[in-house]
């Protein structure tokens, strides 16, 4: 590592040292300790990046266009699109979803999928969706307001069709406008909107649920706004893994 990584330290005098024990204390006492707690912080808050499931999941989310033959990896900002929407100011970015994850998540609800109709709020290019199809859901539909990564999705879906047996719909409607059919459901989010959105949605899906019982589920990656889950009593968290955060909707 270079002296870069580490601000506070000062520079360090080379010196002979019998063994690497010695040369750091060395180092500890003449930098007064910065260096050492430094370096203990920068590695507790990096090591995930190097561990064998993070690395795994790299490779695998790399190569998931390669093997299915569809472009699905790279980023896109709504700011390059043509999005006729008031709401394009409170989207976030598209990202493609990491496959290992995805798959391991899906398994911890402990249900029984082919009861359930999968949605995926902000689907961009499609990716999540393919990945769905790996699942016996009875559905599996795909929600984005950006007319161009919906037409993006429908090409990935074509060209995945010729490889695979799937069940897959992308529709080119805002979240907030979205109707959520009958049936047990499974809403993922990665993230997609801001939290002027993110309410407008919550508010729809407490209503549904309420129109008619039923078990729906939200798998939500890199949730920002916990309090609105919170807020609306309607969502009892299931578990937390990882970056992810599932929520049942629960209504007396």
């Amino acid at each position: 590592m270079t002296m870069g990584l580490f601000r506070a330290a000062p520079p360090v005098i080379s010196m002979p040292s019998r063994s690497p024990s010695l040369h750091w204390r060395y180092v500890e006492r003449h930098s007064g300790g910065n260096m050492i707690r430094q370096m203990a912080a920068w590695i507790a808050r990096n090591y995930w990046r190097f561990s064998p499931m993070n690395l795994y999941e790299k490779f695998e989310r790399h190569r998931f266009d390669s093997r299915h033959g569809v472009d699905t990896q790279i980023d896109v900002h709504l700011a390059d699109l043509n999005i006729d929407s008031p709401n394009k100011r409170h989207g976030n970015r598209y990202h493609a979803t990491p496959p290992v994850s995805f798959r391991r998540v899906l398994k911890k609800l402990k249900v029984n999928l082919a009861d359930y109709t999968f949605i995926d709020f902000g689907s961009g290019k499609g990716r999540t969706l393919l990945m769905a199809s790996d699942f016996p859901f009875k559905r599996i539909i795909g929600v984005e307001f950006g007319e161009q990564l919906h037409r993006h999705a429908v090409a990935n879906i074509q060209r995945y069709k010729a490889r695979h047996d799937t069940h897959i719909q992308s529709l080119n409607v805002d979240a907030t406008q979205f109707p959520l059919p009958d049936g047990p459901l499974i809403l993922y989010f990665f993230n997609p909107f801001d939290e002027i959105v993110l309410r407008q949605v919550l508010a729809n899906i407490r209503q549904a649920a309420s129109a008619s019982k039923r078990k729906i589920f939200i798998l939500y990656l890199y949730l920002q706004n916990e309090e609105l889950f919170q807020e609306s009593g309607a969502f009892s968290l299931v578990f937390r893994w990882h970056r992810f955060d599932a929520f049942e909707c629960r209504l007396a």
